[in-house]
């Protein structure tokens, strides 16, 4: 994901395909994410992001009917550890926290052991 300011964000190239099954893939993906955090996009560059580049690898036509059995986390760095929060659809295009699934881990932590935490809920949901 891309960060537009301080809570909005946009899906950019690159998009990591991993087979929804595959363990090791899924935390593969999980932790190089981390690992390269938020590409800041500029308020100029956010008009040409118009369509969702996570369309390009997939069936569905639109970001509505992919979003639709998205799963989404919010990852940050605060407090001296690392926070993880599922995300809940609270209305079009719209997520907010959800409150009642938050993991906190270390601030030395090691990604993989997120992501393998990830890995473990997404497995869990497919």
């Amino acid at each position: 994901m891309g960060k537009v300011d301080k809570d909005h964000f946009i899906d950019i190239d690159p998009v990591a395909v991993v087979d929804g099954t595959n363990r090791e893939a899924i935390v593969d993906a999980i932790s190089s994410a981390i690992s390269k955090g938020n590409t800041l996009i500029s308020i100029a560059g956010q008009k040409a992001l118009v369509k969702s580049v996570a369309t390009n690898h997939t069936d569905r036509k639109t970001f509505a009917r992919f979003a639709k059995n998205t799963l989404c986390w919010k990852i940050s760095n605060q407090h001296s550890s690392f926070e993880v929060c599922r995300l809940r659809k609270c209305g079009v295009g719209v997520w907010e926290d959800d409150p009642g699934d938050f993991m906190a881990f270390a601030a030395a932590a090691p990604i993989n052991e997120i992501a393998e935490a990830l890995a473990g809920q997404i497995l869990g949901k497919v």
